[in-house]
Formats: structure tokens, C-alpha cells, sequence
């Protein structure tokens, strides 16, 4: 697959894909960041600077987290949402669903009590 920074060709186990846009990236050009909750991902260098490490949106997912726990969710990983505008988890067992946005507002749509 080709680098879209770089136009070197990289073997498909050798390609790497950009967390916020998707493109691909050769070893070389790819960047390591941290994102909330402290998760690592690989950017390319255009997408570098949106992936600041958001101290509030941590905070929330923490809290949402741990509400989650206490009435009995299994919530996954905190994924990116499709738009960029913040992040969204949801629990294994009931799928009802938690977001954070890039300001740390919450929204989530878990019942108090997972009922599975």
C-alpha cells in the first residue's frame, strides 16, 4: 500500500492507518500520540495537531466509567465517533451507550441498572 505522506510502498503488514482520517501511513511517517484515558494511537503529521490530549473529556469518561461499573455496565473502549466531535463507549452486555464530547459535556443512555 502506498504512504500518503511519503508515496513509499509499504507492505500491507508494514501499513499503519491514520486514527482521525484513515489514510495510510509507511513506519516512517507515522506518529505516535496519546488520547484520552491514556490510549496511544497513530496519526499522520496533517492530523497531528487535533490529537491533543483533552484533560476534561478524560475526566468525564472516568466518571462515566465508573458510574457505568457501579450499576453493573460492561462498557468497551472509548472509540472516536464518526464525526471527530468526541467519543463513545458502549456496554457489551446491554448496548446502551455513553458519549463524551471534546469539552467533557456528557450524554449517555445507560439505565441506571444494566439489565442483561
Amino acid at each position: 500500500m502506498k504512504c500518503t505522506v511519503c508515496a513509499k510502498e509499504a507492505a500491507a503488514s508494514e501499513t499503519l492507518f491514520c486514527y482521525w482520517c484513515g489514510r495510510p501511513l509507511c513506519v516512517d511517517c507515522a506518529l505516535h500520540i496519546s488520547l484520552p484515558l491514556e490510549t496511544e494511537a497513530t496519526v499522520c503529521p496533517e492530523c497531528a495537531s487535533k490529537s491533543v490530549k483533552n484533560e476534561a473529556a478524560d475526566g468525564s469518561m472516568w466518571e462515566i466509567t465508573v458510574n457505568a461499573s457501579l450499576g453493573g455496565h460492561d462498557l468497551g473502549a472509548w472509540e472516536l465517533t464518526e464525526r471527530g466531535d468526541g467519543w463513545q463507549a458502549q456496554c457489551r452486555t446491554c448496548g446502551g451507550t455513553a458519549w463524551v464530547g471534546m469539552s467533557g459535556v456528557q450524554y449517555s443512555l445507560l439505565p441506571d441498572h444494566c439489565f442483561a
